[in-house]
């Protein structure tokens, strides 16, 4: 899943305007798991390594894979979900935000679990270094990326409706129909895929 839908189910479903600080305690939880790819990015391109040997070859090697089973490690997520359970009883503020994040980072785990085939990451580690490849995929056509696509831009778009009237400011505003643009683009992003598809085709029979 695209992590501006994560940050969108997370804000969505933990976001409280009871508890002050929540939303970015759900918001840091929700794409935490996918900063390593940030980092991963930014380096491949300061290495100028080429767009297609980035996600093919470099990606698979360390210390990404490590990085990547680290921050979405069911185990350490539990673990921090439990801390901030028993934090609540000495400090229920501290307690509160912590355990909003856990279970953002895991509700954004679970989801990658489900959706990620070949790109599988070591969801257990330390425990086990075993993969899940799921039959389905969030990005790879091969994997029937085409219908989760629209399922993933709809579930953004409720997200987004859901969050809207907890937003207070313009800048608040801004960032969650940024976000929602993102989902909006998912539900064409098969046409758009298919069309191309077509265009190359049309262009290698001339």
């Amino acid at each position: 899943m695209q992590t501006t839908t994560h940050a969108l189910i997370g804000l969505a479903g933990f976001q409280r305007k009871s508890l002050r600080g929540s939303g970015w305690a759900a918001f840091i939880g929700s794409v935490l798991p996918d900063a390593f790819i940030a980092i991963f990015l930014a380096s491949s391109i300061a290495k100028k390594t080429p767009a297609d040997q980035r996600w093919k070859v470099e990606y698979f090697q360390e210390p990404w894979q490590k990085m990547g089973a680290v921050s979405n490690s069911f185990p350490l997520w539990t673990a921090a979900l439990a801390t901030g359970a028993a934090l609540r009883i000495v400090h229920p503020q501290t307690g509160k935000l912590i355990t909003k994040a856990a279970a953002s980072g895991l509700t954004h785990i679970a989801i990658d679990f489900l959706t990620h085939a070949d790109d599988a990451h070591q969801h257990f580690w330390p425990l086990s270094d075993w993969r899940f490849n799921s039959p389905i995929s969030y990005w790879d056509t091969n994997h029937h990326a085409n219908k989760v696509m629209p399922i993933e831009g709809a579930i953004g778009l409720a997200a987004t409706k859901a969050i809207w009237p907890r937003t207070t400011s313009i800048a608040q505003k801004s960032g969650l129909a940024a976000l929602g643009a993102s989902s909006a683009a998912l539900l064409v992003a098969p046409i758009m895929r298919r069309l191309a598809d077509r265009t190359n085709l049309w262009k290698n029979c001339e």
